[in-house]
């Protein structure tokens, strides 16, 4: 390419949800010209839409039981009918959808496509998505590539998982980790014919010795606005590095997307480890990254799959807005995947914040700042269907929550959204009045704060004379609450005696712990407590203060909450903050 060697590495920013215990993602010596992609599933569905909107650096992708780009069409139940009935798959409007993104530079231009390689794999004996899909994702291809750069295996009796020839569950059987032996090495398969043959296969009865590096990196390091969690992402990434990579020779670079309940949080490291993908990978002088994504039931992701139909954004499918979440950099391939939103430098100001975090029933303002907007008119636009909000100081909506600020001094243009609602959480875009307009995004997220008290149940059960902990927990506060208060039978505890206590605690930007103490419990001490912050609704729970024998779901230790409830819940958080 004329470039020089592509050196693969991390940029060293601070992410809030960092991993102190794992290492940044290092620099490696990589071809620019040899970047390619794979998935199974979900993650097929991914290594399509990545290879599509990324295709002037993405050379090839590997689809293991997967659909066409853009299958589902931003719904859920576009993706179902995917998965189940792939017949109604149209191609061809799939197609057009596809030159309508490039053409307004959503996408690469599909020209990129045209030498690209690309092997699909799809079981006859496929549950989980009608093997039909397959023939579609060919079809696809077909419009873009010649026919000799596409290799399809279609007629192998397998059920939904990756293929290998030495670990699995039964090739026709469907296995809970989705990766089925066939005798056949998908791995080497797919690779071989993505890199133009000659690969050396790897003897697994005899499998070469992995003396490369297999390494744990922290994937927050490159969220600089969020949180992984709050883009479905987990904290952690994989990584195979082959001996001769760590060694300083120039690699090539291999990006594997897991399936549903196939990642780090259902199967640990088997996905990475046990498709042969990590041989292949280290005789052949090929860097194999494997990022995770966790499940997110708060997000519409609870099987812990890569998005194909929208569940963070409605531009999932694009290049510049692709899926809200991600940027694992390559020095010049850094459109992995972004939480922050790709604006030009050239037209607006990108210093100004492109999410803004807001509680419900609080004003918002979304900012924007063209860098020459002199006798040009500026609009805001609601994303997702396209109504225009503002004109210059207009308003052209009947919402009165709406409105447009203009700072002279500053030389921004503000939409402010008085009383912000779940519902308004979306992208507005900024333009200005040029042939074509140009516009500069802000996602707005708006979030509904509310109280928990630790434990999962309405009462507490307490022997007399021991320690009561009662902790109350703040979720997507956005800011820590102004005040707590505690109330006994709806009474104002001012916490005047030695028995009492309160502490609070500031766990992450949108979560705040406050815990009440009682020493030597006496029975005037049984009745609700409730905990009210400044910013949420109160949670409540009844104390049972009690002589004798202790009850099953007696609070036994003083211990338990103060140590425990912290840790268990920064991993519940992971889990459940924010289909195939």
């Amino acid at each position: 390419m004329g470039v020089g060697p592509l050196f693969l590495c991390l940029l060293l920013s601070s992410g809030i949800e960092k991993n102190l215990a794992l290492d940044s993602l290092g620099t490696y010596n990589v071809d620019p010209g040899s970047v390619t992609v794979s998935g199974i599933s979900s993650g097929a569905a991914m290594a399509t839409q990545f290879h599509v909107a990324y295709s002037t650096n993405v050379k090839g992708a590997g689809i293991f039981a997967g659909v066409p780009y853009y299958c589902a069409q931003g719904f859920i139940s576009g993706s179902l009918t995917c998965m189940t009935t792939a017949s109604l798959i149209t191609v061809p409007a799939l197609i057009t959808q596809t030159e309508t993104f490039a053409a307004s530079n959503g996408i690469d231009s599909t020209s990129g496509l045209s030498n690209d390689r690309v092997y699909i794999f799809h079981g006859t004996e496929d549950v989980v998505v009608d093997p039909i899909a397959g023939q579609k994702v060919k079809n696809y291809y077909d419009h873009y590539l010649n026919s000799g750069n596409i290799k399809t295996v279609f007629g192998m009796a397998a059920n939904h998982g990756f293929p290998t020839n030495f670990y699995g569950g039964a090739c026709d059987s469907l296995d809970s980790e989705y990766i089925v032996n066939c005798g056949y090495n998908g791995a080497y398969e797919m690779l071989n014919h993505l890199y133009r043959g000659g690969l050396i296969e790897p003897d697994m009865s005899s499998p070469p010795v992995l003396s490369g590096q297999f390494l744990l990196f922290d994937q927050g390091e490159f969220f600089y606005i969020s949180w992984p969690s709050q883009s479905s992402f987990d904290s952690t990434g994989f990584v195979y590095v082959p001996s001769s990579c760590v060694n300083g020779a120039e690699c090539k670079l291999h990006i594997a997307f897991h399936g549903c309940q196939q990642g780090r949080h259902y199967i640990g490291e088997k996905f990475a480890r046990k498709t042969g993908l990590l041989e292949v990978a280290e005789l052949n002088d090929i860097v194999v990254l494997f990022p995770q994504i966790s499940p997110q039931t708060l997000l519409g992701n609870p099987q812990g799959c890569w998005d194909w139909w929208s569940y963070t954004t409605e531009l999932y499918q694009s290049s510049a807005k692709l899926v809200e979440s991600k940027e694992l950099h390559t020095s010049h391939l850094n459109k992995l995947q972004s939480v922050t939103v790709a604006n030009s430098d050239e037209d607006f100001d990108n210093n100004l914040p492109s999410i803004i975090r807001a509680v419900a029933g609080t004003t918002a303002y979304l900012s924007c700042k063209p860098k020459a907007s002199r006798n040009k008119t500026v609009s805001w636009v609601r994303h997702r269907d396209l109504h225009v909000l503002t004109v210059g100081h207009f308003t052209y909506t009947t919402d009165v929550r709406f409105g447009a600020h203009y700072g002279q001094s500053a030389g921004d243009w503000s939409l402010q959204i008085k009383s912000v609602q779940p519902r308004d959480s979306g992208l507005y875009d900024c333009q200005i009045g040029t042939q074509p307009p140009k516009s500069f995004s802000v996602r707005l997220q708006v979030y509904v704060p509310r109280s928990v008290i630790a434990g999962g149940s309405t009462d507490i059960h307490v022997q007399e004379g021991s320690t009561i902990n009662i902790t109350c927990t703040v979720y997507d506060s956005v800011q820590p609450p102004a005040f707590f208060f505690w109330y006994h039978d709806g009474q104002v505890i001012h916490f005047n005696n030695d028995r009492q206590e309160r502490r609070m605690s500031l766990l992450e930007n949108d979560i705040t712990v406050s815990s009440l103490s009682i020493r030597q419990a006496v029975m005037s001490d049984s009745g609700n407590y409730t905990c009210q912050p400044a910013n949420s609704d109160k949670a409540t729970v009844r104390l049972h203060i009690l002589k004798g024998e202790e009850p099953a779901a007696m609070q036994r230790s003083s211990a338990n909450y103060p140590l425990l409830f912290p840790l268990t819940y920064l991993w519940l958080h992971l889990l459940f903050r924010n289909y195939l």
